[in-house]
């Protein structure tokens, strides 16, 4: 049974490799971490005019941003994709600054078919119009073998060479509190902000937990990061070198989920 998507919404993502869904945050919620958010924004050193400013882990750096990471708004719809078992792979709080802010070139996340559970979960902490510079993405390319999947990770390339017609693509815009979804092997691309004022965004990097790499799971546990990396449920496979046993991570070794 779903736990926040209808079925309509769970076969779009299927098909066409992205979702929007509106206002999935509260206001409130989105007010209440305004401040701070732009309290983390503030003390980063400008990167030059017109560049946006971003702040790598975010969620390690304010307990609010975490809980609102974990909660269930924006898992709720992650678990309807991926299963019970999911993985941090990267965060990001991103200021797209007005007028300008910096472009996205063309490309996808990741070439390679063995990331077929991995997607990438976008929160708006602003509104984000047409004006300004929103993710666009190209329909039903995840299903694609667009460009050389030797390319590695970020796969970028000429969207009218790999096929793809430019007027296709499709801006993934909303209202604060909005969350957006894209598979990671979905071609997309932004342009410069239009807009007078600044606008905000996390991005979260996931994946099925199962699907996570053993040594990376190894890893996690020797450096003590598992509870980081771990939002919910738990890894399926047996590290390297079997430090623990698969089946044997409960969803209490992780950090408990936060309900808004």
């Amino acid at each position: 049974m779903p736990e926040a998507l209808n079925p309509s919404q769970i076969a779009f993502f299927a098909e066409y490799g992205y979702l929007v869904v509106e206002n999935r945050v509260p206001a409130m919620v989105m007010a209440e971490i305004r401040p701070e958010i732009r309290a983390e924004v503030a003390r980063l050193r400008d990167p030059g005019p017109g560049l946006s400013r971003r702040i790598q882990q975010p969620q390690a750096r304010s307990e609010a941003i975490d809980a609102l990471m974990r909660s269930d708004r924006v898992l709720g719809p992650v678990r309807d994709i991926l299963g019970p078992d999911v993985w941090l792979e990267d965060a990001t709080l991103t200021l797209k600054p007005a007028d300008k802010g910096t472009d996205i070139q063309w490309h996808r996340d990741q070439a390679t078919p063995a990331y077929h559970r991995a997607l990438v979960v976008r929160v708006f902490v602003d509104d984000l119009g047409p004006d300004n510079g929103p993710l666009m993405v190209f329909p039903g390319s995840h299903k694609g073998a667009l460009g050389d999947p030797r390319q590695g990770a970020i796969s970028a390339f000429d969207p009218v060479a790999a096929g793809l017609d430019p007027v296709d693509a499709v801006a993934m815009t909303g209202p604060a509190g909005s969350i957006t979804i894209h598979h990671a092997r979905t071609v997309y691309g932004a342009l410069p902000s239009q807009s007078a004022r600044d606008s905000a965004f996390f991005s979260f990097r996931m994946m099925a937990a199962d699907d996570v790499p053993p040594a990376k799971i190894d890893e996690a546990l020797a450096t003590g990061a598992l509870a980081s990396r771990l939002l919910c449920g738990r890894p399926d496979r047996t590290p390297v070198g079997g430090a623990v046993q698969a089946g044997s991570l409960t969803p209490s070794t992780a950090r408990a989920r936060h309900a808004f």
